[in-house]
């Protein structure tokens, strides 16, 4: 580490730092959040694979030692327009197994004092607030997990872990399908949900027919213990359903009839390999994010190695097919590879990266480009001979012709698209998963003027909350200068019994000094009385600890004609 670079966390995360906004949450103090915890800050860019397989391999982490002083949060570089929207933010979040407080940095050379010079980067605070190490790129989570473990018995050792864990919650506006891929087969629907870790098999008007999944995870089996994390990309490929699943870095296959999931390709964790050449579970890959059929093969796109492979579904080998590295291949590199699909003897790819459509010559392994300028082009599907396209920032579906290099926008944000990242189509029928907007679209291509209309699906099950998260309370105005009570509502404790509970600060300090009691269970409440401090505006972490662990993060305004008691509720 070299030596001018700012080792204290607290010099880092100060609460009124003005180069950090917030994400549904009050500002985090390093000084109060982190006090006696081991803390990984990832400094990251969320249209970036390599950030958010760094994002995923943090919060798995956290999740793995969520009953621990362990605190994971995010500072979000971005670099558009598109990337400082906080709802595209909330949307690449929720791709990680654990939702992470996160920041956006609104000034880019604030990164200077952060000791950041490329992203991802990930700091390991330990208890002490010292930032013990720096590292760039997308961490191990075996290394990882183990270098936090040892952080944490050295300050149990030294007396200075924190008693209470840290509490991640769940956004507000948390999207409630978060559709990432979409595919098409006759009256049949294939719809890929972040937001529910699940696979929806839909009929053409919408009815929900099958769900698979439910959890973050990458297992196998039947519908109901099947899990996926961040399913990306999905095709038919004979009796199966092919998801390509980023944030496991798998290739699974749903069977259409049955279905049961079974993993083809990868091995749960993200590679580094360029090259393959190994089996099945062995083979490791890297943020695999397309997929397409042809003569009995599949071809997928990875950006995590901008390449894409080819993979065989009877025996599970993969190979490195086009893209740096890849073969004998010298063309351009690929720019973060994502949507696929076949015209004649032609692959098109969408190179989010560079904003290009790019058609790949399968005789001749030649690419040459087919669109550029496009703003993050991330799916395109095959009508006849025409070629439809997802330009998810712009945001647009646009319709190419390539025998004559005719493009024309079909649909943009004048007909209600936010963020289009999945097209299908069956017949004249166009499919439209807009993750944005957290629907689904359809349109009639046969028609004179073709109109996009709302899809809603029917009997969409709600999505699953992972599990130990805090629950966002409603804002306190509490008097300052005062010992005040709260009430926590407690249901399902018996009457009587007594639970430990903990009160520290997150944010600017609230707090006269943090508060550990033990409460007893009266009507399905505890009352604790807390030192609040000085007028002064913050949150509070408060566990109760006691059969099920109850946490809370709680907005908080001392004034002095604030309340003396008041209940916990939740934000609406």
């Amino acid at each position: 580490m070299t030596a001018d670079l700012p080792t204290d966390a607290s010099l880092l995360l100060p609460a009124d730092a003005d180069w950090l906004q917030w994400l549904d949450r009050p500002p985090l103090d390093a000084t109060t959040a982190l006090a006696g915890h081991v803390a990984l800050v990832l400094v990251w860019r969320s249209a970036s694979p390599h950030g958010t397989a760094a994002l995923v391999e943090v919060a798995a982490v956290a999740a793995e030692l969520a009953a621990e002083p362990v605190a994971a949060l995010t500072l979000h570089v971005p670099f558009d327009d598109a990337e400082r929207d906080p709802a595209r933010l909330r949307r690449a979040l929720a791709a990680a197994p654990l939702p992470l407080p996160s920041a956006t940095v609104t000034k880019r050379s604030a990164l200077r004092r952060l000791g950041v010079g490329a992203l991802p980067t990930l700091l390991l605070v330990d208890a002490t607030g010292r930032v013990v190490s720096r590292a760039v790129g997308v961490p191990r989570r075996a290394r990882l997990r183990e270098a936090v473990v040892a952080l944490l018995d050295a300050a149990r050792a030294a007396g200075r872990a924190a008693l209470s864990s840290f509490a991640a919650h769940a956004s507000p506006a948390a999207p409630r399908l978060l559709p990432s891929a979409i595919a098409a087969v006759g009256d049949e629907l294939w719809v890929a949900s972040v937001a529910g870790r699940r696979v929806l098999r839909c009929t053409a008007d919408g009815r929900v027919t099958g769900v698979v999944g439910g959890a973050w995870g990458a297992q196998d089996g039947g519908a109901e213990q099947a899990t996926f994390a961040a399913p990306s990309a999905c095709c038919v490929h004979d009796g199966f359903l092919v998801v390509a699943d980023a944030g496991t870095h798998t290739l699974r296959a749903i069977d259409r009839q049955r279905l049961e999931v079974t993993t083809w390709c990868g091995t749960g964790r993200v590679s580094g390999d360029a090259v393959g050449g190994a089996y099945g579970r062995d083979q490791g890959l890297s943020s695999p994010s397309g997929v397409a059929s042809r003569d009995g093969g599949l071809y997928l796109s990875q950006a995590g190695t901008d390449q894409v492979w080819q993979v065989d579904p009877m025996t599970g080998a993969a190979l490195a097919w086009f893209g740096a590295g890849a073969g004998e291949h010298v063309g351009p590199p690929l720019r973060e590879p994502r949507g696929l699909a076949f015209v004649g003897d032609t692959l098109w790819l969408c190179e989010a990266g560079s904003g290009e459509l790019t058609a790949i010559d399968l005789a001749h392994l030649r690419s040459d480009p087919g669109l550029i300028g496009l703003s993050r082009p991330v799916a395109v599907v095959a009508h006849g001979e025409q070629l439809l396209v997802a330009a998810a920032a712009q945001p647009a579906v646009l319709q190419f012709d390539p025998r004559g290099f005719v493009q024309k926008v079909l649909f943009d944000a004048s007909h209600g698209l936010v963020e289009p990242v999945g097209l299908a189509c069956t017949g004249d029928r166009l499919f439209v998963a807009d993750a944005g907007a957290d629907r689904l679209w359809t349109a009639d291509l046969a028609a004179a003027r073709p109109q996009l209309e709302a899809l809603e699906l029917v009997g969409l099950p709600p999505p699953i909350a992972a599990p130990g998260l805090a629950q966002l309370a409603a804002p306190l105005v509490l008097r300052a200068d005062s010992d005040v009570t709260v009430a926590v509502p407690v249901a399902g404790l018996a009457e009587g019994a007594e639970v430990a509970v903990h009160v520290v600060d997150e944010a600017a300090p609230t707090l006269a000094a943090p508060r550990h009691a033990v409460a007893t269970v009266v009507e399905g409440e505890v009352a604790v009385v807390v030192p609040a401090a000085s007028p002064a505006a913050g949150a509070w972490r408060l566990c109760v600890e006691g059969g099920e662990r109850r946490r809370f993060v709680v907005p908080v305004r001392l004034s002095v004609d604030g309340a003396m008691m008041a209940r916990l509720r939740p934000a609406t």
